[in-house]
């Protein structure tokens, strides 16, 4: 569900005793957006900062929140169609709620 809220989103985590930290990253576009969120142990709060055109820390909390709503279902409840259409992603029925994925060239480039 998270590929077809949130498209072409990396992710990398680091991890030490006082900090954990998550940068978001486009990377199919070496130039193009990223955000970061730093939380610091013993602290509930955390900050994050956006760079780019696109607010990849909201897509991707935005995409959560959205399946939360749908009461976080597991992943056997999500299905794949591909046709001539394009692929859609499908909650627990083809004529469910659905979710239309990006084209395969603008998740991987032409080439």
């Amino acid at each position: 569900m998270f590929a077809a809220l949130a498209p072409r989103i990396g992710w990398h985590a680091s991890i030490d005793e006082n900090t954990y930290s998550l940068l978001l990253f486009e990377p199919d576009n070496p130039n193009g957006s990223w955000a970061a969120c730093d939380k610091e142990t013993g602290t509930d709060t955390y900050q994050v900062t956006q760079y780019g055109e696109r607010r990849l820390w909201d897509e991707l909390s935005d995409a959560y929140l959205g399946w939360v709503a749908l009461g976080s279902p597991h992943y056997e409840r999500f299905g794949l169609t591909v046709g001539p259409e394009g692929t859609h992603l499908w909650l627990d029925h083809p004529n469910g709620p659905n979710w239309k994925l990006p084209a395969p060239s603008s998740v991987l480039g032409d080439h």
